[in-house]
């Protein structure tokens, strides 16, 4: 029997989840950021950078919520 090399992939959708104390200030600025002109690619990467000085970084164990995998491909690999 002959074998391929397969690479199957899928999309799920996560939700992370971790509680911090946050210096009223750098919240403002969340909101300030959330109600800014910037693009939507700026405003993600502002958002992360706040996020990641109060130690979010998704990780396992930060996993609140996953749904079953969607849109499940087999792709053959050269």
């Amino acid at each position: 029997m002959s074998t391929l090399k397969i690479n199957i992939t899928a999309t799920a959708t996560v939700r992370y989840s971790k509680t911090v104390e946050m210096e009223e200030a750098d919240y403002k600025r969340y909101l300030t950021i959330c109600d800014s002109d910037l693009s939507s690619r700026e405003i993600d990467q502002e958002v992360t950078e706040l996020a990641i000085k109060y130690g979010f970084e998704p990780c396992d164990d930060q996993i609140e919520d996953i749904n079953d995998p969607e849109d499940i491909e087999f792709d053959v690999i050269n």
